[in-house]
């Protein structure tokens, strides 16, 4: 009997896709394309989320800024055991340059930090 081989899935988890579906990177229009997404892995988009043209309005995109970086987050020592057993969230692993102390800071980067109540 000839053995046939089986077809190992053509989407890439990217970098993107880290923590999808609650906090991943915006939809990425080339992973279902005939040839995919160049990027592969590297991609900066999600390539589990459903693309469209016309995206769905939030209360994030209603106020003109995006909850996302457009940097990929880098991966700390808070980060270990994302989302179960990681550190408290990083205050600064968000903001335009990013959190100073990198991959060795001591809190989460893939938490969303929020003001405490």
């Amino acid at each position: 009997p000839a053995r046939q081989e089986v077809a190992q899935p053509s989407a890439v988890i990217s970098r993107g896709s880290v923590g999808h579906p609650f906090s991943c990177a915006e939809a990425c229009k080339y992973v279902k394309r005939k040839d995919g997404c160049r990027d592969g892995a590297q991609c900066t988009k999600c390539h589990q989320c459903f693309w469209s043209k016309e995206p769905k309005k939030g209360p994030a995109e209603s106020s003109g800024k995006s909850e996302l970086p457009s940097e990929p987050v880098v991966f700390s020592a808070g980060t270990m055991g994302h989302p179960y057993n990681c550190s408290a969230a990083c205050k600064y692993a968000r903001r335009k340059g990013g959190c100073r102390d990198g991959e060795e800071c001591a809190s989460c980067h893939y938490c969303k930090w929020q003001r405490s109540a």
